[in-house]
């Protein structure tokens, strides 16, 4: 078992293989235990998979803290998960597909309420490290009773829409900014999330498909998340297979190719550590 702040960052391009990710059990009896796989750890983002057994959950005790001063988004990539923010009440459940994030700092718990394994990949831009920490220290720990829901949307619901303090974003699959990349080679990239520190895109390509060099002006990692992809180094130094759970890590304006090469599609989730509004071309 590995904390993250004790495995070695990736400084340079290459493969994190998902077999080989670290673990680490997350949590305490008071917080509730959670089951990480460690994809990658790099000095912009952190990337992990989140293991929830039906019926668990993880809120925080004094010694575990659910609070990041980073920038966070969660992809489900198995079950359901549902997310509490108890500082302003909002609770989420996002399936299969779907993208939450949330802007730190800001505490939020995780809870499985179905019959079947929750996994989630969560990436952390940038990656909370020791000496960060105290950056947030005073952030106030939420009160028990904890707010379970938002209270203006409760005044007269659904008449309210729902409406209210906002910390957490969900996007589906179908409400994602589509946009198309490339010339020669073109793909859509459906983007669920942008900001100053973190984007999450992906990228769905069928068997035979590639895409023409992308370029990020900061550092970025491409996870494959579902059937096979290679990626490719744009300067042709690297050229990899990817099943799911395999990371890619690729330094700031670090070009690369994706390829569906097999008998099967490929699903890429590209994490940036940055905003992907500063590398479209007008």
């Amino acid at each position: 078992m590995a904390w993250t702040n004790e495995v070695v960052p990736m400084t340079s391009a290459g493969m994190s293989r998902f077999t080989d990710a670290p673990t680490l059990l997350w949590g305490d009896d008071q917080s509730g235990y959670v089951h990480d796989l460690i994809n990658v750890v790099t000095p912009e983002l952190l990337l992990l998979t989140v293991s929830m057994p039906t019926g668990t959950f993880y809120r925080y005790s004094p010694t575990m803290k659910a609070l990041f001063d980073s920038d966070a988004a969660f992809y489900v990539v198995s079950g359901e998960y549902t997310v509490q923010a108890p500082n302003t009440g909002e609770v989420y459940v996002a399936k299969a597909g779907d993208v939450m994030s949330l802007y730190g700092p800001e505490w939020y718990y995780g809870f499985n309420f179905e019959a079947s394994e929750c996994r989630v990949l969560e990436i952390i831009s940038p990656p909370v490290s020791e000496a960060s920490r105290p950056k947030y220290a005073h952030v106030k720990a939420p009160d028990v009773p904890l707010r379970g829901a938002v209270k203006a949307a409760l005044a007269q619901f659904p008449a309210t829409g729902g409406e209210g303090e906002r910390r957490l974003s969900l996007v589906s699959p179908d409400q994602a900014l589509h946009t198309i990349w490339g010339w020669e080679n073109p793909i859509r990239l459906d983007v669920f999330v942008t900001g100053p520190r973190l984007s999450v895109a992906v990228a769905k390509l069928i068997p035979g498909k590639r895409s023409d060099t992308l370029t990020f002006s900061t550092a970025a990692c491409v996870t494959c998340t579902d059937g096979e992809l290679f990626l490719r180094r744009a300067d042709g130094s690297d050229w990899g297979k990817m099943a799911p759970g395999d990371t890619y890590y690729l330094p700031a304006k670090t070009g690369f190719q994706l390829y569906a090469w097999g008998a099967v599609s490929g699903t890429g989730l590209i994490s940036i550590a940055g905003n992907i509004h500063d590398d479209i071309v007008e």
